[in-house]
């Protein structure tokens, strides 16, 4: 059942005002609750006593609007609560007249709908706070844990130092698990993992048994387990726990949500509270951080989660757990059951192969590299021959189409293609960029040529020409299997470019962007070939490249050595055969050919 905040509404105005448009418009500026309902009752009354009060306060309101309207408080202006048997009622009061209120000052506009509205929030944060939030401190609480996961199904989420589990330095730790069980919404646990927490939280049980807590509770369980952001947390599982998963992991709210929404809205857990009744997220890590006093050599930028104490963050890594269970049950029962049927035919399949592929690597095919290499040096030669062919009446020789002075002077020049002006730069110049020359493709067939000539060196730039190292950057781990490159990488989206990214590499001192791709497949259509293959074909692909590399002469194939190892851009000239056959020596190998052909099937 969804909580209300009960508002009373006090007015110091006679009865007969009670339906008036102005009483109305009082009402409004009680704002909604983003979690809880609310319930506002109003009282018109100039003869406002303790008796009067007696009545209207039962039950008992959970915050109380009192305006005198000019005609003076009946409590005094120092009063911030009102005393109540079952607890005290906060107050908040104004005696402005009508017409300041609203009109001459604004004072409702300016001020005092904003302290209505913090009240609110604070009263929608305390009523909609799940009411058992516990942190495990002792073994019986583990015992507890283990054997309620067990036999109810359950929803989980990790907290990490890092969100990256393939990174090797600063080391991965699970420094906390939360769980909540669906069968009863108001109840989540959180267990720390790390020796930090422990100690801040005075438990009584040690790092390993918490670890083997997460072993038999989460992983070992029979019962149905629910993530939110699947593809991170069992990433953390494979990467901690030598290879372990839950062994029933049944669905991720995250992509549930996403469907939810027809991908119009956030999944992310602080945008969707207000589906599940759970108030606004906080950022407890972050406020104890900016609360710490700055000590001399030492920068608050370096603590982080794993240095905040166990009572600070527990509650609201508990709530987490409790939120992926409350989605859950939400789901259930408004989400259409066609939604549900694609999530288990489609995105869970996607999800699963993704995070196994994640988890074994993936292979690079070197043949299948060079070749995208070698074809799009080709392509870009074409297109660009193609470009100058459309202006060769306009450009020397020289010309050279990198040069914006030389490809301005071209488009807007009136003896040459005297292209409209659409666009300047900061410094007055006719603009050559991306802006500039959508503006004009439909002007000029060059433009197009030189649009999809950009296109192909940004892809050649960044993919191929840098070699291996172009594609397998820090973030994965990358090792060689008898001459091929396999990497570990999580899984992030599906497009034409198949990317695979890491979403944050923060704090990571190797890698200095927040975030970014780890590796990102060039898409051409039929002409550039997957690099990806399983592991068997890639083999036999590398064994072919293996024959063509031994077919070079000795000059190209140290070329090609040092291409591999400094990521240089070479041409390689084809062997020469060592003799031209004749037909007679033809015949004689189709022979020697049908004849070893026979005896195989033999």
């Amino acid at each position: 059942m969804k909580r209300e905040i009960r508002v009373l509404l006090i007015c110091n105005t006679g009865e007969e005002n009670r339906n008036s448009k102005f009483i109305t418009q009082l009402e409004e500026f009680v704002p909604l609750p983003p979690s809880c309902g609310l319930n506002t009752v109003t009282i018109c009354s100039t003869e406002l006593n303790a008796n009067v009060l007696a009545t209207v306060l039962q039950p008992r309101p959970d915050l109380i609007i009192y305006y005198g309207l000019g005609q003076g408080l009946f409590w005094s202006e120092h009063t911030s609560v009102i005393e109540h048997p079952e607890g005290k009622i906060p107050l908040l009061y104004d005696n402005h007249d009508v017409q300041n209120l609203f009109y001459g000052e604004k004072y409702m506009y300016s001020t005092f709908f904003d302290v209505i509205k913090a009240k609110i929030l604070e009263l929608d944060a305390i009523k909609s706070r799940p009411s058992k939030l516990y942190i495990a401190r002792t073994m019986d609480d583990l015992k507890y844990i283990e054997h309620k996961c067990h036999t109810e199904a359950f929803g989980l989420d990790t907290e990490t130092n890092f969100l990256n589990p393939f990174i090797k330095d600063p080391e991965p730790k699970l420094l906390c698990y939360s769980v909540a069980w669906l069968s009863d919404e108001e109840e989540g646990w959180v267990v720390p993992t790390s020796q930090h927490l422990l100690d801040s939280g005075n438990c009584l049980f040690t790092v390993e048994q918490a670890k083997q807590n997460v072993i038999k509770a989460l992983l070992e369980s029979p019962q149905a387990s629910f993530i939110h952001n699947a593809a991170y947390d069992l990433l953390v599982f494979f990467e901690l726990f030598k290879g372990q998963m839950p062994k029933n992991f049944t669905a991720c709210t995250m992509l549930l949500l996403n469907l939810f929404h027809y991908a119009s809205k956030s999944a992310a857990l602080k945008e969707n509270t207000n589906l599940i009744g759970l108030p606004s997220y906080k950022e407890p890590v972050k406020e104890w951080i900016e609360a710490q006093p700055k000590t001399k050599g030492q920068s608050k930028k370096n603590l982080g989660f794993e240095d905040v104490p166990l009572d600070i963050i527990g509650p609201y890594a508990a709530m987490d757990a409790i939120a992926v269970a409350r989605l859950v049950n939400y789901l259930k029962k408004n989400m259409p059951k066609s939604l549900w049927q694609f999530y288990f035919k489609i995105p869970h399949k996607v999800l699963l192969t993704s995070i196994e592929l994640a988890c074994e690597g993936y292979t690079l095919s070197r043949d299948r590299f060079n070749f995208t290499k070698f074809a799009l040096e080709k392509y870009i030669r074409d297109v660009y021959s193609d470009a100058l062919d459309t202006v060769k009446d306009h450009v020397d020789p020289e010309f050279n189409i990198g040069s914006n002075k030389q490809l301005g002077e071209l488009l807007f020049d009136e003896k040459k293609l005297n292209l409209p002006v659409f666009n300047k730069t900061k410094k007055g110049a006719n603009s050559t960029g991306a802006k500039a020359l959508d503006d004009l493709i439909l002007f000029h067939p060059f433009i197009f040529q030189l649009f999809k000539l950009r296109k192909l060196q940004k892809l050649y730039s960044t993919y191929s020409y840098k070699g291996y190292a172009g594609v397998l950057n820090e973030g994965s781990r990358m090792y060689k299997k008898t001459g091929n490159w396999t990497m570990n990488a999580q899984y992030k989206q599906t497009n034409r470019t198949a990317r695979l990214a890491s979403s944050n590499f923060n704090q990571h001192d190797g890698i200095k962007k927040k975030g970014g791709n780890i590796l990102t497949l060039p898409a051409q259509g039929s002409m550039v070939k997957h690099y990806f293959e399983p592991g068997v074909v890639a083999e036999a692909e590398n064994v072919l490249y293996q024959h063509i590399f031994e077919a070079l002469p000795e000059a190209d194939k140290k070329k090609l050595l040092e291409a591999e190892k400094y990521n240089i851009d070479i041409e390689i000239k084809p062997a020469k055969p060592e003799s031209k056959k004749t037909k007679k020596d033809k015949a004689v190998d189709d022979d020697n050919s049908d004849s070893t052909s026979d005896e195989s099937s033999e």
